[in-house]
């Protein structure tokens, strides 16, 4: 029997992305070399599209990549959506724009396939890498460039909380929400997370779970570790993720999924 080649799907930030911008060279040259020897290497990430491919030119990602945490899986090397699984827009727009007025000094954004929609600028909304539009306005979205894949509130950790208590109570049942940051508050499809779309990428991969590892940060990551195979986390990560994992990785400034890499050359030797 011929043995499957082994996955790697990783969070970006605070896994392999540091400070939101940097790769440690040790990190990349590893994934380099892992791809070489005939590993399977992508990302899953909670960034849009546009967002997470800024990264192609270090990370050697050779299958499809899961963004917008699992509400989307993206094929680089054809630049096509294969899979999606958008929100239910009627909910979710009268939850916007019940918050919208609630908490006015809340951060919102909303990201379609290849764009985000500015509900309210805040500082801890940037200016962002991919497309910007300013389809809403006092919370109601007067233009639309596509179907709602995720929702994004921004703000200190002490009004997140008020925001996560709100929403839970008015949330319908087509929603999911969670943490992503201290700072980040996201809502998707139900249907949708990072482990799900990991399953779905297994299956058209014709792989085996047991030959997919997975390693991420936060509390948007643990479903993807949940359904991985076997789960690494880098030694920043969340103390609820340090103890689900098989593997315990150095932080990411210092290169934790090389870690992984160095391990999985050990296991093959």
């Amino acid at each position: 029997m011929t043995r499957q080649p082994v996955l790697i799907a990783s969070d970006l930030d605070g896994t392999i992305v540091c400070g939101g911008r940097e790769i440690p060279r040790r990190t990349e040259e590893a994934l380099r070399r892992f791809v070489r020897n005939g590993g399977l290497f992508t990302v899953a990430t909670g960034r849009a599209i546009g967002s997470a491919c800024q990264f192609l030119d270090q990370l050697p990602v050779n299958v499809p990549m899961i963004c917008l945490n699992g509400s989307v899986l993206y094929e680089p090397e054809t630049d096509r959506v294969l899979e999606s699984l958008p929100m239910d827009r009627e909910e979710a727009a009268a939850l916007v724009e019940t918050v919208y007025y609630r908490f006015p000094t809340l951060g919102m954004e909303c990201f379609y396939e290849r764009s985000v929609g500015i509900i309210r600028r805040t500082p801890f909304i940037k200016n962002s890498t991919i497309p910007e539009h300013h389809s809403f306005v006092d919370g109601r979205e007067v233009q639309s460039f596509g179907p709602w894949h995720s929702l994004l509130f921004a703000g200190e950790p002490e009004l997140l909380a008020q925001v996560a208590s709100f929403v839970a109570e008015h949330a319908g049942r087509s929603l999911r929400f969670f943490f992503s940051s201290e700072r980040y508050l996201e809502l998707t499809n139900r249907a949708a997370s990072k482990g799900e779309m990991l399953r779905v990428l297994a299956r058209r991969l014709s792989l085996q779970m047991d030959c997919v590892y997975a390693a991420g940060d936060y509390d948007n990551d643990l479903e993807l570790l949940l359904a991985a195979g076997h789960a690494a986390v880098p030694q920043n990560a969340k103390s609820a993720l340090l103890h689900r994992a098989e593997k315990i990785l150095s932080r990411c400034e210092d290169g934790a999924l090389a870690d992984l890499v160095e391990y999985l050359e050990q296991r093959a030797e």
